[in-house]
C-alpha cells in the first residue's frame, strides 16, 4: 500500500514536473503573443495612427478627386464659355466682313448698272437722234418729192424693196404676188372654218389647178393695174439661157419641154430663187408665219403656168401675159441695204362720241364726279380720197428704204376678197369692207415679223398721208 502511494506520488510529481516545466515559457509566449509585452507607442502607431492615417489619406484622395473634378469642370466651363464667346466673335466678324463684301459688291453692281444705264441712255439718245435725222432725211428727200396719183387701183403694187428702181413706187410687203399668197392663205383657213360638213357640195380645195383658175380670172377681169410685177433672180434667167430662151420674150415659157418645165418649176419655188427678199423670207419661214407652203408654191407656179399656156387656150391669155411684168432683180450692194421701213398710212383722227340721252349724260357726269379716270382717246381712219402718194425707194444721196402703202394694199386685198366672194361658195358670206379689218390684223402681224427678219429693230416710220 505504501509502495502504491509512494508510486502515485512519484508518478504525480513526475507528471506535474513534466507539465509545469513548460508552463512558464508557454505562458510568457502566450502573453507575448497576445501583446501583453508590446510597446504601447508601437501599438498606438499600429492600431490607431496607421488606420487613422489610411482613413485620412483615403478621405483626402476623395477630396482631391472632387477638387480635380471641380477644377476640371470649372476649366471646361471656362474654356467652353471662351470658345462660345470666341466663336460668336469670329461669326460676328465673318458676318461683318461678309456684309461689307456684299455691300461692296452691291455698290459696285449698282455703280456698274448705273454706268451701263448711262451708256444705254446715251446710245438710246444717239439712236433716237439718228432715227429722227433719218426720218427727216426720208421726209425731205423721198416723201416730199413723191407723186400723188389718182385712182388707187390702177397703179401697180410693187415689192417694198425698190433699191433697183428709178421711178416712184407704190409698195406692199411682197408686191401683188405676195398679197395674192397671203389673201389665199387667209381664204384657205376661212373655207375650212365655214364649210358646212352636211353640205352635198365638197369643200373647195385650193389646188394648183384651182389657184391657176382663180389667178387667171382675177388678172383677166378684176385686176385693174396695167402690170403685175414678177421679180426673178439672175439664177432663173441663167437657167432659161441654158435652154436657149430669154425672159425678154414672154412666150418663151411656151417653148419649154416637159422635162425643162419640171426642172424650172423645181427651181422657181426654192426660196433662194425668188427674186423678192420678202418672198424669200415668207417661203423660208412659212411655218413660223402660218403660211401654207402648198398655197405659196401653187401661186408662184400659177403665174408661170399662165405664161406657158398657148394662145389657143383662151383669148384672155394674151392680155394676162402683157400684164405680167417679168423683172430681174439685181444683186444688192452694201449701198442698197435699206435703212428703214416707210409706211404710208391712212390718216387717223379722234373718234367722235355718239350722241347721248339726258339720262346717259347724267350718269356719266355722276361717274366723273365720284371717280376721275384718265381714258385713252380712240382714233378712227379719216375718209380718204381715191389717190395714192408714190415715192422713190432710193434717194440720190443713197438713202434706201422699204415702202409700204396701206391704202393701195387694202384696195388690192378688197378686190381679191370681192372676186373670191363671187367665185368660191364658202366665201359668199365674206364682207370685203368689214372682213378687211380681220385680214389686215393677221397680215399686219406677218408684215411686222418679216420686217424684223430682214433686220432686227429696223426703224419703222409711219407717215399719215392720203
Amino acid at each position: 500500500l505504501k509502495n502504491v502511494d509512494a508510486h502515485k506520488k512519484i508518478i504525480s510529481r513526475l507528471i506535474s514536473k513534466s507539465y509545469l516545466s513548460k508552463l512558464k515559457g508557454n505562458t510568457v509566449q502566450l502573453l507575448q503573443d497576445q501583446g501583453f509585452f508590446r510597446d504601447s507607442f508601437v501599438m498606438g502607431v499600429h492600431d490607431q495612427f496607421v488606420p487613422w492615417l489610411y482613413q485620412e489619406i483615403v478621405s483626402n484622395l476623395g477630396d482631391e478627386t472632387n477638387y480635380s473634378e471641380f477644377v476640371e469642370k470649372a476649366l471646361t466651363e471656362a474654356v467652353e464659355s471662351l470658345a462660345q464667346q470666341h466663336g460668336a466673335a469670329v461669326k460676328a466678324e465673318m458676318d461683318r466682313r461678309e456684309f461689307e463684301r456684299k455691300e461692296r459688291e452691291r455698290l459696285a453692281y449698282e455703280k456698274e448698272q448705273a454706268r451701263l444705264a448711262r451708256i444705254a441712255e446715251r446710245a438710246r439718245l444717239r439712236e433716237e437722234k439718228r432715227r429722227q435725222e433719218l426720218r427727216q432725211t426720208i421726209e425731205d428727200k423721198l416723201i416730199s418729192s413723191g407723186v400723188s396719183r389718182d385712182v388707187i387701183v390702177v397703179h401697180p403694187v410693187s415689192d417694198m424693196a425698190g433699191y433697183f428702181r428709178e421711178a416712184e413706187i407704190v409698195g406692199s410687203l411682197a408686191g401683188a404676188i405676195g398679197e395674192i399668197i397671203l389673201v389665199l392663205n387667209y381664204i384657205k383657213d376661212y373655207i375650212k372654218k365655214h364649210h358646212d360638213p352636211k353640205s352635198e357640195t365638197p369643200e373647195t380645195e385650193l389646188s394648183a389647178e384651182k389657184i391657176t383658175e382663180v389667178l387667171r380670172e382675177f388678172l383677166g377681169k378684176h385686176y385693174k393695174a396695167p402690170t403685175l410685177e414678177v421679180l426673178l433672180p439672175a439664177a432663173i434667167a441663167e437657167l432659161l439661157e441654158k435652154y436657149a430662151l430669154s425672159l425678154e420674150d414672154k412666150t418663151t415659157f411656151q417653148n419649154l419641154t416637159d422635162e425643162q418645165w419640171m426642172e424650172f418649176c423645181t427651181e422657181i419655188i426654192a426660196a433662194e430663187n425668188l427674186g423678192s427678199q420678202s418672198l424669200q423670207l415668207l417661203r423660208a419661214h412659212a411655218e413660223d408665219l402660218s403660211i401654207d407652203e402648198g398655197i405659196f408654191n401653187n401661186v408662184i407656179l400659177a403665174f408661170f403656168t399662165l405664161l406657158r399656156m398657148k394662145d389657143d387656150q383662151g383669148a384672155d391669155l394674151i392680155g394676162i401675159r402683157q400684164k405680167l411684168g417679168l423683172t430681174t432683180a439685181p444683186e444688192k450692194t452694201e449701198a442698197d441695204i435699206e435703212k428703214a421701213v416707210v409706211r404710208i398710212r391712212i390718216p387717223m383722227e379722234p373718234k367722235e362720241e355718239e350722241p347721248q340721252t339726258g339720262e346717259d349724260t347724267a350718269r356719266k357726269s355722276d361717274v366723273q364726279n365720284t371717280e376721275r379716270q384718265e381714258t385713252e382717246v380712240e382714233y378712227e381712219e379719216v375718209e380718204i380720197e381715191d389717190r395714192v402718194l408714190a415715192i422713190k425707194a432710193k434717194s440720190p444721196e443713197g438713202v434706201t428704204i422699204f415702202v409700204l402703202h396701206q391704202a393701195a394694199t387694202r384696195r388690192l386685198r378688197q378686190a381679191l376678197l370681192h372676186y373670191l366672194q363671187e367665185s368660191i361658195p364658202e366665201c359668199k358670206e365674206i364682207d370685203p369692207d368689214e372682213d378687211i379689218t380681220e385680214l389686215e390684223e393677221k397680215l399686219g402681224s406677218i408684215e411686222n415679223k418679216v420686217c424684223n427678219l430682214i433686220e432686227d429693230n429696223i426703224p419703222i416710220f409711219d407717215f399719215p398721208i392720203n
